[in-house]
């Protein structure tokens, strides 16, 4: 396994609070290529949040990121058995970053699951906290599969309206109306 040196997004966001508009597109566009590259090799994710997002630091670029944690991921293509990572109908995740469907054990997860999470993170990255809130797990699934997030801009005003275009496509409630992939 290879040896990072760095912290992951969860720490900065713990300390920090919010992630700059520039470090966080910086951060995001690192995410989606590699996301890109997992979809293309037919691997989902699942589990996509801050916590599983290292920065690592290197001296071409203070916050390189590699995604960790593929625990849960599925396999998507065919020939592969999925069985060997998860049982059919089973919730796994994070509940701030899951997806609807995923909240919702759709057996059909797609990469669209995990363009929801990078929204939910890239919201969470701009505004400090998640798009969806609750108290205690289930309460914040239900809110994710009945509620539209809100508006990036009604918590950080100074959010340009082109990205908050981006993370409402991101983590429309029909997978149909967010981006098709990564790319």
């Amino acid at each position: 396994m290879e040896l990072l040196t760095g912290e992951d997004l969860r720490s900065v966001l713990r300390r920090d609070g919010r992630v700059a508009l520039e470090e966080a597109i910086h951060i995001i566009g690192q995410v989606l290529k590699a996301l890109a590259r997992a979809h293309a090799a037919g691997i989902v994710h699942r589990d996509l949040k801050p916590d599983n997002i290292f920065l690592c630091r290197r001296d071409d670029d203070p916050m390189f990121v590699k995604i960790v944690d593929f625990g849960i991921s599925k396999i998507t293509r065919r020939g592969a058995s999925a069985d060997t990572l998860t049982r059919r109908g089973s919730v796994l995740g994070t509940a701030f970053y899951m997806s609807p469907e995923q909240a919702q054990a759709f057996p059909d997860i797609d990469g669209r699951t995990d363009l929801f999470s990078a929204g939910a993170i890239l919201f969470e990255a701009l505004t400090g906290r998640p798009p969806h809130v609750g108290t205690v797990y289930e309460a914040v699934l239900i809110d994710i599969c009945t509620k539209d997030a809100p508006d990036v801009r009604d918590i950080a005003p100074d959010v340009p309206e082109a990205i908050a275009d981006v993370i409402r496509r991101a983590l429309q409630r029909d997978r149909d109306r967010r981006f098709e992939s990564a790319a």
